[in-house]
């Protein structure tokens, strides 16, 4: 294996299970999505199980049911390659490393979805930073902050997008 920006061996146990291989969500991660069920009154949904092929649609129902069901699943496959414990993505997880090791980075995170993509990148560097696996000079504890203050904001306000 060529030498990786982030190591698998490195990966503190509150983002990566070895003994299960399985990724785990970021804590703040879990409590903003928590949050967000709470402040939308979707948490009874989140606890039922999802039907067979759901994906999410336009409509207001389908924006709360993919967010209940499906937003845990979104972020998790973003984790996986930026994390990329089993080797598989090596280039895509490095180009993440790579881009987020500056003091500044500009993302356009389009309002296309429920902002997964961007918030679970954000609060995996934070949670990699704060074991000390990976360190940058980007300023995290305020871009995460506004980024999570935007999401909410802009969760509440939107009709559906």
């Amino acid at each position: 294996m060529k030498n990786r920006f982030i190591k698998t061996e490195n990966l503190p146990d509150s983002l990566w299970c070895d003994k299960s291989e399985n990724i785990l969500l970021p804590s703040q991660l879990v409590d903003l999505w928590k949050g967000l069920l709470n402040d939308n009154s979707l948490m009874d949904l989140a606890n039922e199980k999802a039907p067979k092929g759901f994906e999410g649609g336009i409509s207001k129902e389908d924006t709360d049911k993919h967010l209940a069901w499906r937003y845990n699943g979104s972020c998790a496959r973003v984790i996986l390659s930026l994390l990329d414990p089993k080797a598989k993505l090596s280039d895509v997880s490095d180009a993440y490393a790579s881009t987020f090791a500056g003091n500044k980075v500009f993302v356009a995170d389009l309002p296309s979805g429920s902002g997964a993509a961007i918030v679970s990148i954000l609060c995996t560097l934070y949670e990699l930073r704060k074991n000390n696996v990976w360190t940058s000079q980007l300023s995290l504890d305020s871009l995460l902050f506004q980024k999570i203050r935007f999401f909410k904001f802009s969760r509440r306000n939107a009709a559906c997008v």
